[in-house]
């Protein structure tokens, strides 16, 4: 069946690994109830240049609780989080947050089945991907049903649809608000040893909210976007194995053309045991992702040299490796690096640069469970932007401590 796409939002790296470490439960539990806080420092928390960096402490605490519950032939399950996070300078961007997900795989009978399911986020957006000191809260929502129809032998035929939605609490123009409806067709393969693969095609229609057409800026209402994939895991042994994509995308919007675009994605992934105690995972990357901006309401930006502002859309290339070392049942150590390419492109103004930037993210930590249900963590972080436009390099160290207990 389609893997859904979950909207995600990091707030920093330390806090994710940190989450994605907590969120493990322990094999055979049923239902996982887990509390804890971290502390994270950071030396730059707007990403500003070197001359205007920002020192802050942020304490966070969350709940949450996870867990699955099978009824005859269908599995329930349930992941959910809250979280508090308070600001020691900067108060102003205090806020709480729930993320949560349902799903419910059905089966209907031995050769159909799928997931009804639906996902909740909320987050505070990143000061490295929109520049200023705002605080902006971003809600996604987004509602899906997967079915998968064993046709004959080992062929698969896939089907699929969602709803989308996604609202701020500030204005951003770069990334407004907006709702978008998709649905999804295609097959597959399953390969005696576990391999598969499939080819779909994926339409969606977009509307964005709190937007008034005008010629002047040019920022639309609207999109439709088409997605021809093929995705595949390729098992090499108990070892190692490959997931990867290839497809093409076309966006074309309601009033606009300018702000249309086209190209080539995909990506491999790489998750190896190397022994026992020991494994790595390696990714490379190409995407084309949404950015607009508009050459009037932010005029300003560009009459300081900031053409990044005149953009509809950036060309992602990225490559990361991140290896864990499980020093024993109690202790484990991990590092990630990552080195992220963004060439903005479909500017209005054509006789100005598109902007690029080049961004590499470094991180080092590691684990201690001293009993069964504590886990203490630590990370620190280093990330690195350098861009052709003016104020937008920066330098940002972030250092993380957490505790959490698991019931």
């Amino acid at each position: 069946m389609f893997c859904p796409i979950k909207p995600t939002a990091w707030i920093t790296a330390g806090l994710s690994l940190f989450y994605c470490t907590a969120a493990q439960g322990k094999v055979g539990d049923a239902w996982e109830f887990s509390a804890g806080s971290l502390l994270r420092h950071e030396d730059n928390l707007f990403r500003s240049t070197s001359d205007n960096e920002r020192n802050e402490q942020i304490v966070s605490t969350f709940a949450a609780v996870s867990g699955e519950q099978a009824i005859s032939r269908q599995n329930l399950k349930l992941d959910a989080r809250f979280s508090d996070n308070r600001y020691h300078h900067y108060d102003y961007l205090d806020y709480s947050a729930w993320e949560a997900e349902a799903a419910w795989d059905w089966l209907a009978t031995s050769r159909l089945q799928g997931v009804l399911g639906a996902d909740y986020n909320e987050s505070i957006n990143s000061f490295a991907d929109f520049s200023g000191t705002e605080q902006n809260i971003r809600t996604r929502r987004r509602y899906y049903l997967d079915a998968d129809w064993r046709v004959v032998g080992r062929w698969r035929l896939l089907a699929g649809g969602a709803h989308y939605q996604q609202e701020n609490s500030s204005l951003y123009r770069v990334e407004g608000d907006y709702q978008s409806d998709s649905w999804e067709l295609g097959a597959g393969y399953d390969t005696p040893s576990g391999s598969n693969i499939s080819v779909s095609l994926r339409n969606t229609d977009g509307d964005y909210a709190n937007r008034v057409i005008s010629a002047a800026d040019r920022v639309d209402s609207g999109f439709e976007q088409r997605l021809a994939e093929m995705r595949f895991l390729w098992i090499f042994s108990g070892k190692s194995k490959i997931r990867g994509n290839l497809g093409y995308v076309e966006r074309e919007h309601d009033h606009y053309g300018e702000r249309d675009y086209q190209g080539a994605i995909g990506g491999l992934s790489l998750d190896y045991q190397w022994t026992g105690s020991t494994s790595v995972t390696a990714a490379i990357e190409q995407n084309l992702v949404s950015y607009q901006s508009s050459p009037v309401t932010d005029v300003d930006k560009v009459i300081t040299g900031q053409a990044y502002y005149n953009s509809s859309y950036y060309r992602r290339r990225l490559v990361s490796i991140g290896p864990l070392w499980r020093y024993s049942a109690k202790v484990s150590l991990h590092a990630r690096w990552r080195y992220e390419e963004r060439d903005y492109q479909g500017g209005l103004l054509t006789a100005m640069d598109g902007r690029k930037d080049r961004l590499q993210t470094l991180v080092l930590g590691g684990d201690w469970s001293p009993v069964n249900y504590v886990l203490i963590g630590a990370a620190l972080q280093r990330e690195r932007r350098a861009s052709n436009q003016t104020n937008a390099d920066f330098n940002s160290d972030m250092a993380t401590l957490s505790l959490t207990f698991t019931f």
